[in-house]
């Protein structure tokens, strides 16, 4: 696979580095007149050397990620594009945290990783909190993250929204918002879904969207749950979009994974994409006709409907 190649590439280069470094350091340790200048250049081949390392790092948790889920025979015998999608969906992501600045005021954001949020404040009442990183929209691929109820005493949601979403309102029942809610209700662009499962103390509850279809995802405790018609129907006018929570009690507390280790797993719904598909001109009837951009989108009949019909199609 490429990733293999790449990293055998990398301990090359680091191996080369690294006896560059110690032949540097044998021959001027001790002065001499270029010592200065040899030693910023071993800082900066020492710099390299740690980057490579780190990029060593990713690469290896992608592959073996990979191989524990799918295994070396199931991972060559994967179409390309599928391969592409995971590479994508498990590459590893800017850190994200919530964000101190963009959050309700009784919402205390604490953690050596900003993960943790509590509602401090007394009584009740809707309280959010944006996360500091706004989703990377791309073709193709699932963003995804989890949180962990610590305490809930009534009404806990997750979700993800635009800064248009007020801090004191409840995710989802914005237009500019989607959430699942602790009652079992979801929650898109200010509609409501009922009859799914409601979640408390010690569950583990997810969000994402599925990149390519803007499909929203909901799970819990490692289970995907029906959402099939829900999907996101912003334009691309009201992006960026941020991961969103929603506390309403004085206790409440949640703690969030934004990845790449989840109880649920992406990859599934990454291996259940469709190819590409579209409408065959070959083999159709002669009285239709295929249109739209690479042949998806609609087709006509053209042997029975007028012309005025058929551009109002």
């Amino acid at each position: 696979m490429k990733n293999q190649t790449e990293n055998a590439r990398i301990n090359t280069e680091l191996e080369s580095l690294k006896k560059s470094v110690k032949k540097m350091e044998q021959q001027h340790g001790n002065g001499g007149q270029h010592k200065n200048t040899d030693t910023d250049l071993v800082k900066a081949i020492k710099t390299k050397v740690s980057a490579l390392k780190e990029q060593q790092k990713k690469d290896e948790i992608f592959i073996s990620v990979l191989k524990d889920r799918f295994g070396n025979e199931l991972l060559k015998a994967m179409h390309p594009d599928i391969r592409k999608n995971i590479a994508e969906n498990f590459s590893i992501p800017k850190e994200n945290c919530w964000d101190v600045n963009a959050s309700h005021s009784d919402l205390e954001i604490f953690g050596s990783e900003s993960l943790k949020v509590h509602y401090k404040g007394d009584g009740s009442g809707r309280r959010s909190a944006f996360a500091k990183h706004p989703i990377l929209f791309t073709e193709t691929g699932i963003f995804y993250f989890e949180i962990k109820i610590k305490n809930c005493k009534s009404l806990c949601s997750i979700g993800l929204a635009t800064k248009a979403m007020p801090l004191d309102e409840n995710v989802g029942q914005n237009s500019d918002s989607c959430a699942y809610q602790s009652d079992g209700q979801f929650w898109a662009n200010g509609s409501t879904n009922f009859g799914m499962p409601n979640f408390s103390h010690g569950d583990f509850v997810g969000c994402g969207i599925n990149l390519a279809t803007r499909q929203i995802i909901f799970t819990k405790n490692g289970q995907p749950l029906d959402s099939a018609n829900l999907f996101l129907s912003l334009s691309s006018a009201d992006f960026p979009l941020f991961p969103f929570i929603s506390l309403n009690d004085s206790g409440d507390l949640i703690e969030t994974n934004f990845g790449p280790q989840f109880k649920f797993d992406p990859a599934k719904i990454i291996l259940s994409f469709p190819r590409q598909n579209y409408w065959d001109a070959n083999a159709c009837d002669e009285n239709l006709q295929i249109i739209g951009n690479k042949n998806q989108t609609v087709y006509k009949f053209v042997c029975s409907c007028s012309d005025s019909l058929l551009n109002s199609i």
